[in-house]
């Protein structure tokens, strides 16, 4: 689970169960944090306006992440799964969108392709959109390489 900010701040959450007597609790703990690399005049960390993880993994099992920020400037990351609850995510940027590519205002929504449930999909291009408050409609192919 990934929650995200107008300070800049993106956080990544495990969801822990634990058996309480006859039910099941359920603990959200942090097991990262970062800042997009789209920064403002003054150093701060760009507005986080839309996250969105990708419905498939890339090859070493890591998910990807999008960011859509206020500038209108997508970035893409690459968060590790992790084996064990007390563990951090490894997290990476993959990838900053050309900013010709991108919206001219806030990213306001982003959505991934599903995928399909055949068999030898590995291969399969992910594909996102996004929406702004440009008015426009971006969609992105992007390789699970």
């Amino acid at each position: 689970v990934t929650s995200a900010s107008r300070d800049g701040s993106v956080k990544v959450w495990r969801l822990v169960e634990r058996s309480v007597d006859a039910s099941i609790e359920v603990e959200m703990k942090k097991i990262g944090e970062f800042h997009p690399m789209e920064k403002l005049p003054n150093g701060k960390p760009q507005s986080v306006t839309s996250v969105s993880f990708a419905p498939a993994s890339l090859s070493g099992g890591h998910a990807v992440l999008a960011l859509g920020l206020e500038s209108g400037m997508i970035e893409l990351w690459s968060v590790g799964f992790l084996q064990q609850d007390d563990e951090a995510a490894t997290i990476t940027l993959m990838q900053c969108l050309p900013p010709e590519q991108c919206h001219i205002s806030t990213v306001t929504k982003m959505a991934w392709r599903p995928m399909s449930t055949a068999a030898g999909n590995d291969a399969q291009p992910l594909y996102l959109a996004t929406g702004s408050s440009d008015h426009g409609c971006r969609i992105f192919k992007v390789q699970r390489s």
